[in-house]
């Protein structure tokens, strides 16, 4: 259960990610992940020791969303899938090294890989693998949802055109919507609440020619400050 948005203004592409899970599953803040090939940047989660966005150096994204199809549970973490990618530096191989996985080891999941060299989406069912392109050139928004997937989708995608759709530059708009809680809503909007999970935290990247940028926001500090003065935040200078 996850929230993504991309937005490119001018030279900078701007990906911003809620993480809805349990409560209790720990995750820790952004740091370098340099016992690789590429060294990237990305928060943790505790649990599985993996995660779930990140970018690298070479100025490569990856995202992961679960999926919720009927399929097999996998043995190997999910969050594997972001590392195997960023490990691997530029665009292509990134993508490649998401298509080469043993997909069957791995639960149902989305993942994203974008740089300024375009941006490819993999599906992994849990019966086949896909992969198609996605164009950067107009705001766009996704999201996963383990309960009442295609109405959350409808009206998250609803606000996302609201806020965001006519003013893309707009940093307010931004973090209006991936800080929007509604009072007896709070099951659908972006910063999610519900009796098993919640939205944990907010992570920010942003790809500039010279340097790629991650932000990093605990829930707490996103719903009182929104997306300004971030927690935690990371530059590395793109190589």
């Amino acid at each position: 259960m996850c929230t993504l948005t991309i937005i490119r203004v001018g030279d900078a592409l701007t990906l911003t990610m809620n993480r809805d899970d349990a409560p209790m599953r720990a995750e820790a803040p952004p740091r370098l992940w340099d016992d690789g090939a590429c060294r990237f940047a990305a928060p943790v989660d505790l649990e599985a020791d993996g995660t779930w966005i990140g970018v690298n150096a070479a100025g490569v994204a990856a995202c992961l969303l679960n999926r919720y199809d009927e399929a097999p549970k996998g043995v190997r973490s999910r969050g594997e899938v972001v590392p195997a990618a960023l490990d691997k530096g530029d665009f292509g191989s990134a993508t490649a090294a998401v298509e080469d996985l043993v997909h069957r080891d791995y639960a149902p999941f989305t993942c994203l890989v974008v740089s300024d060299e375009g941006a490819m989406r993999i599906d992994w069912t849990g019966a086949r693998c896909s992969t198609r392109e996605l164009h950067q050139r107009t705001p766009w928004m996704m999201t996963s949802s383990s309960w009442r997937f295609e109405a959350v989708t409808a009206w998250r995608q609803a606000l996302f055109e609201d806020l965001c759709g006519r003013s893309p530059s707009s940093h307010g708009a931004l973090s209006e919507f991936h800080c929007a809680i509604r009072e007896g809503e709070e099951a659908w909007a972006p910063m999610m609440r519900r009796e098993n999970a919640h939205t944990k935290s907010i992570t920010q990247i942003i790809l500039r020619p010279e340097h790629a940028e991650l932000r990093y926001w605990t829930r707490d500090d996103s719903l009182e400050r929104g997306l300004d003065d971030a927690t935690h935040t990371i530059r590395l200078a793109r190589a």
